[in-house]
């Protein structure tokens, strides 16, 4: 399954709405399949964006166990991408689908373009 950024950005805002102090067991988001959503959640969890568990079945199924929140990381991220310029302008970069860049790099880019338009 491919990483979706969008998608990313979806997850991590879904988290940071959530007002209560209570784990959260399961994402719904319009437009994306559970088992996508939670393969996401997986790769946030691994990439140090969000705090929670994920569980994986024999045959493969996951499923979120819980989810407690953001990280610092996390919040920073979503910062970043919530300021649209800075979102769009980054995404116009890579467009092309043949274009896979990392993660970290995303994550840097989206913090320095940020902080230069502070």
């Amino acid at each position: 399954m491919k990483r979706d950024i969008e998608l990313v950005k979806q997850i991590l805002s879904n988290i940071e709405s959530n007002d209560t102090n209570n784990p959260i067991f399961d994402i719904e988001l319009k437009d994306y399949k559970p088992q996508r959503v939670y393969y996401h959640c997986h790769l946030l969890i691994d990439a140090g964006l969000i705090e929670g568990y994920v569980d994986r079945s024999i045959g493969g199924t996951m499923r979120i166990n819980r989810i407690y929140g953001l990280t610092w990381e996390g919040h920073e991220f979503l910062d970043a991408a919530k300021n649209e310029k800075v979102w769009t302008a980054i995404k116009d970069k890579f467009t092309d689908q043949s274009i896979s860049i990392p993660f970290s790099i995303l994550k840097k880019l989206l913090l320095e373009t940020f902080y230069e338009l502070l």
